[in-house]
């Protein structure tokens, strides 16, 4: 007997020694995961620690902290929390004391850790008059944490089901509200470089009445989550997902419902290179208006940037950073820096792809297109270097893009324009026969362009940067070098604020700033002789003149490049030597319409104006492939006009003047 008892007392001492043992290390514990909090928040840039320690019992312990966080102007949180009014000078100060109880069992869904606490808020006795069904005396928020035996500072936070009506006595809009099951878990490691998120909502219900006028927005199982860790400075990876099951707007006439929401990022390095992908996902959709439905089935897109140089891309966000090229406060050497580490990712060939954007809208993939851009330079292209840093890039780029639509998706969107404007009220069975009519007759146009592909059921290209050849479903369109010609004077356009520098006017190609001289000298017009007889004819009218329109037929082409002896909008090749026609008009009280007839062939339109300006144009909405340019108040004086073609080839061609409209014949 003497012998068990002994046995007994002796377990029983060791389990009391095990236990005051573990407290004692859990103690250890938790001062040096605090510690090494506190040493990760010294290092951060928006906070000030006074004070973050651990006075540790052998049960319970308490956690004293002192510091302000202070949001820098560049963190995206900063802008929310300065709307909320929540930023000052001083920042966020927080201060107070913690009480912990230790592990190893913490409970409050947390189960085994090394310490865990956890404390109700209470709904402010101020907000309870705008939530009239506030439900008792629950606590508004409840929240838990624990310190993990991995080193991991995890929180539970719940909120409060609600549903009932919020008050604002200095607004007439009446609210509803419903809240249900909302509980966010986040955690991050104590050295802040591993983080993890998991939010979910199963019911957002808002519902807003003014004047007799309801909107409301549903949101069903909405779930975020992301797990996180810092790779290198600035530079985290992971994955992270958004969802929503069910997304409902409405108002009182109309509706759209969403199924299926999806959101998600993966981040990672492979072998010293950081790839990245983002796919984005709608499911079936509805759309009322005005008691018209449309429906689409989804859309899908994924887009990836692969084989990113991971060092180079770490120094970039340093640099960032630290204001080069968003401030003008850095220095040459930081350029140098930032320019270098661009060509090491160039060299080191990164691919950039859509690698599907789909589109459903009656039937799967109804739109459908991939994109995949890679750089295919050696390891010794230097930007610096270089005499010609852009044209160097385009020789290097490899380009594999395709496009194709779904003709039986365009007839269902004709359909459906027609019946919102149905003023004729046509029949079901009209309106499909009107769509259908309407887009062969769109079809016809596009099997006259030589880079789109028209079938029965699909239209279709392909385009391919290769070799430092521009080729659309095979077919050499232009070289690099014409590409970065074309970029360099659209480049003139903009000065680097963003303002247009020259005036140019979106819808004809005007210059409103500068004279006839001054345009000459932005643009080589030496190559377009204003001051030369025409070839065909110089015509001098007046308005109400006959017969209207009036024509002039000629041959449209030439060697001259308008894109490069004008502007990249002015398409075409022309004679530059001598216009083609030249019109002296004297107007009234009509417009003004110059336009061409090819018989089907593709040909473009410049004309010199009275004003001193440049007009182009190359395809004339409801012109098919014909040109026209539109003179609401035309001006009198002379108007030198070329017509030209795509690919410097001669085409027979009439040039119509009428101030009855475009197109009249």
């Amino acid at each position: 007997m003497s012998s068990l008892l002994s046995r007994v007392s002796a377990i029983v001492v060791a389990l009391i020694l095990l236990f005051f043992a573990s407290t004692y290390y859990i103690g250890l514990r938790v001062s040096n995961e605090v510690e090494l909090l506190g040493e990760a928040l010294i290092e951060r840039d928006d906070v000030r620690v006074t004070r973050l320690d651990y006075d540790a019992g052998f049960f319970t312990g308490t956690v004293h902290y002192d510091f302000v966080w202070r949001p820098l102007h560049e963190d995206p949180i900063y802008s929310a929390l300065e709307e909320l009014g929540l930023t000052s000078i001083q920042g966020l100060v927080l201060r107070g004391e913690l009480p912990v109880r230790h592990g190893p069992w913490v409970g409050q869904g947390h189960g085994f850790a090394l310490a865990g606490t956890a404390t109700d808020f209470a709904l402010p006795d101020e907000m309870r008059e705008f939530l009239p069904q506030y439900p008792g005396q629950k606590p508004a928020m409840s929240m838990s944490s624990a310190l993990s035996l991995g080193g991991m500072i995890n929180t539970h936070v719940s909120l409060v089901d609600y549903k009932g009506r919020v008050l604002d006595a200095d607004s007439t809009e009446q609210l509803q509200l419903e809240t249900q099951g909302v509980l966010a878990k986040l955690g991050v490691s104590t050295n802040l470089d591993d983080v993890l998120m998991d939010i979910r909502i199963p019911l957002l219900s808002l519902k807003v009445t003014e004047s007799g006028t309801s909107n409301g927005l549903i949101l069903k199982k909405m779930t975020y989550n992301q797990r996180a860790r810092a790779e290198r400075p600035l530079v985290w990876v992971g994955n992270g997902e958004l969802g929503i099951e069910d997304i409902l707007i409405q108002s009182d006439k109309d509706e759209f419902k969403l199924e299926k929401f999806s959101l998600k990022a993966l981040s990672e390095i492979k072998k010293g290179f950081l790839d990245n992908e983002i796919s984005f996902k709608l499911g079936p959709m509805t759309a009322k208006v005005d008691n018209q439905q449309l429906a689409m089935r989804g859309l899908e897109l994924t887009t990836s940037l692969r084989h990113v140089d991971l060092d180079a891309y770490a120094q970039i966000a340093l640099l960032l950073q630290d204001g080069v090229g968003v401030t003008e406060e850095f220095s040459f050497a930081q350029l140098d820096q930032l320019m270098a580490s661009l060509m090491q990712i160039l060299n080191n060939q990164p691919v950039l792809a859509v690698d599907k954007l789909s589109l459903s809208i009656t039937g799967k993939d109804d739109v459908l297109t991939n994109l995949t851009m890679t750089y295919q330079g050696g390891k010794d292209l230097d930007l610096a270097a270089s005499d010609d840093a852009l044209l160097d890039i385009l020789r290097a780029l490899g380009l594999e893009m395709g496009a194709e639509l779904s003709i039986s998706a365009l007839q269902d969107l004709m359909a459906f324009y027609l019946h919102a404007n149905n003023d004729a009220e046509m029949t079901e069975a009209e309106i499909r026969a009107a769509a259908k009519s309407a887009i062969d007759e769109r079809l016809q146009e596009l099997r006259a362009l030589p880079y789109v592909k028209v079938t029965d059921k699909t239209i279709s290209a392909q385009l391919t940067l290769s070799d430092g050849n521009l080729l659309v479903n095979g077919e050499s369109v232009m070289t690099v070098e014409d590409i970065a010609a074309l970029a360099s004077l659209a480049m003139m356009d903009f000065d680097f604020d963003g303002a247009d520098d020259y005036g140019l006017n979106d819808e004809f190609g005007q210059y409103e700033d500068y004279s006839e001289e001054q345009f000459a000298d932005l643009y080589d017009t030496g190559d377009l002789n204003l001051n030369a007889a025409p070839l065909y004819e110089y015509a001098v009218l007046q308005t109400d003149f006959y017969p209207d329109p009036y024509a002039i037929d000629l041959v449209a082409g030439g060697e001259t490049n308008l894109v490069t002896a004008l502007d990249p909008q002015c398409l075409g090749f022309v004679n530059g030597e001598q216009p083609d026609v030249i019109l002296n008009f004297s107007p009234g009280q009509y417009a003004l319409s110059i336009y061409v007839d090819a018989g089907g062939a593709d040909t473009t339109l410049a004309i010199h104006a009275p004003d001193g300006y440049w007009y182009c144009d190359d395809d004339y909405p409801e012109m098919g492939l014909d040109p026209a340019i539109y003179f609401e108040s035309p001006l009198s004086g002379d108007y030198v006009i070329w017509v030209g073609t795509h690919d410097a080839s001669n085409i027979s061609a009439r040039l119509l003047i009428s101030e009855r409209g475009v197109g009249v014949q």
